[in-house]
């Protein structure tokens, strides 16, 4: 299989922090309208779920949003924790970033080497994410408007890999992505529907 996510060391990861990511929001309203421990509880449990999956994008998706609930919402117990929660996930992005430089995290976990396994994740710059980035900009230059076709990134991946293996099923990089499958048109069109979506809710 071709290193597409490089995510663990063991090769990809699931999608677990992607169902978390829409989750939490929900956990956030139900903490709002129950206002008891068990829903706080619950809430804490998903957050330390989204930290265990090592997903650094969705990590960063989830500090916005938890910084946008802090400012938002009147609940002080809900601020609390959603501050909490976007300190601690910012702090493991930092301490994920320091030991995947320094590859300190085999002889730190030698013990637990599935511990040590999932820590050492590559650098940004080291996991093939320019390799895929570098793709999806040169399979839009080929057709910027309508792009090549939902779904067809892994397709185009494959067709401009610079060396043998060096594809993906996901540029990790949604709007380069989007631009792949649908191009400008149906990233404009997309753009709009979101707009709409907070416009009215």
């Amino acid at each position: 299989l071709p290193p597409m996510n490089l995510l663990y060391a063991a090769y990809g990861h699931n999608h677990l922090a992607d169902l978390l990511l829409f989750t939490i929001p929900i956990a956030i309203w139900v903490v709002e309208r129950k206002k008891n421990s068990a829903t706080v509880g619950l809430l804490v449990l998903f957050l330390v779920g989204m930290a265990l999956t090592i997903a650094r994008g969705a990590w960063i998706i989830l500090i916005g949003y938890l910084l946008f609930v802090f400012l938002r919402k009147k609940d002080t117990r809900v601020k609390v924790v959603a501050l909490v929660g976007a300190a601690v996930l910012a702090g493991a992005i930092l301490l994920l970033t320091v030991v995947s430089v320094n590859k300190t995290a085999a002889g730190m976990f030698q013990k637990v080497p599935q511990v040590s396994q999932l820590l050492q994740k590559q650098s940004f710059l080291e996991d093939g994410r320019w390799e895929y980035w570098r793709q999806a900009v040169e399979a839009i230059k080929e057709r910027p408007f309508f792009g090549s076709g939902p779904g067809t990134f892994y397709l185009e991946s494959k067709r401009l890999q610079a060396r043998p293996n060096s594809y993906s099923w996901f540029a990790h990089s949604f709007p380069l992505e989007t631009m792949v499958e649908v191009g400008a048109v149906g990233l404009f069109m997309f753009i709009v529907l979101i707009c709409f979506l907070f416009k009215n809710s």
